[in-house]
């Protein structure tokens, strides 16, 4: 019998490779819906990470935050169309204001 050597399967070996599983949604939202917060220093649409977070944490930005059981820490993600309807408001009050 042949015998073969699976030991690097584990690791990413060559040996049993698989493509990608592709899922589509459930509520057929794209996955371009969500951004995750850029990483410290780095900005994302001209704003800081501490600027989205306020913006999350005051309820102006719809967000959610995915996170092990009994995790300190997760990955907060932010809904787009909420932060393009956000940053329209504030661009629709400027021009009211003139």
């Amino acid at each position: 019998m042949a015998q073969t050597n699976n030991t690097n399967a584990e690791r990413g070996g060559q040996e049993f490779s698989a493509q990608p599983l592709v899922v589509p949604a459930a509520n057929g939202t794209d996955s371009s819906d969500w951004f995750r917060l850029p990483k410290p220093k780095q900005r994302l649409w001209g704003m800081s990470r501490t600027t989205w977070n306020e913006l999350c944490d005051g309820g102006k930005v719809k967000c959610i935050t995915l996170r092990k059981r009994h995790a300190v820490r997760g990955i907060k993600l932010i809904f787009r169309p909420s932060a393009e309807a956000y940053l329209k408001s504030l661009l629709d009050s400027k021009e009211a204001a003139s």
